[in-house]
């Protein structure tokens, strides 16, 4: 079998990682990445094209459990991919991502853009989006990838904090451009935490 399970509580879907990452271990892999969906997902195994299905798991909105999970299990490292709205959730320090559990903070991202800028018409624009991914394209018309830069540091340092001290911790934003090829994101930020 794959390994994989297709859950429908929050408690299967937690165990569904769990038992994801016990096969992942059982089969000697060092690196787990993490995605959100389908679709990051999919943008992911491009990414990697080394690992082997089994080391994509999607921790959906469990960020907190997924980490702490793999660190737990001694993965050496740990890769979380998201789109800008689940990047920007975690960098506010969020666990769960789930709109039940926190708003995305566009005033947050308001007050980095005018940091990081100097532009205040565009964090106003910012503070006013419909969505992170709205957001997200106006930071990018307005070359203000600085600010792209300053989501991803802090949801590294978010990452940290789950991870603990010990794994590799990675983070990839993508972005879903119109016409992506078979829906593929593309990434526009990576890093690794300190």
């Amino acid at each position: 079998t794959t390994g994989i399970v297709r859950p429908y509580s929050h408690g299967a879907y937690r165990a569904t990682i769990h038992a994801e990452l016990k096969v992942a271990r059982a089969m000697g892999l060092a690196d787990v990445v993490f995605t959100t969906g389908r679709t990051s997902d999919a943008s992911a195994a491009a990414l990697f094209p080394h690992l082997p299905v089994q080391a994509f798991i999607q921790m959906a909105d469990y960020v907190g459990f997924a980490l702490e999970q793999a660190a737990r299990m001694g993965f050496e490292r740990i890769s979380v991919v998201c789109f800008m709205g689940k990047a920007l959730k975690i960098a506010q320090g969020l666990r769960h991502t789930h709109a039940s559990q926190g708003e995305v903070d566009l005033g947050l991202l308001a007050r980095w853009t005018t940091e990081e800028t100097g532009d205040k018409d565009l964090a106003r624009a910012v503070s006013e989006a419909n969505t992170a991914r709205e957001a997200l394209e106006m930071l990018l018309a307005g070359d203000a990838t600085g600010v792209v830069d300053r989501v991803g540091r802090a949801m590294l340092s978010s990452l940290r904090r789950l991870a603990g001290p010990r794994p590799l911790v990675e983070g990839v934003i993508l972005s879903l451009f119109q016409g992506a090829e078979g829906g593929r994101a593309t990434p526009i930020w990576q890093g690794q935490a300190k």
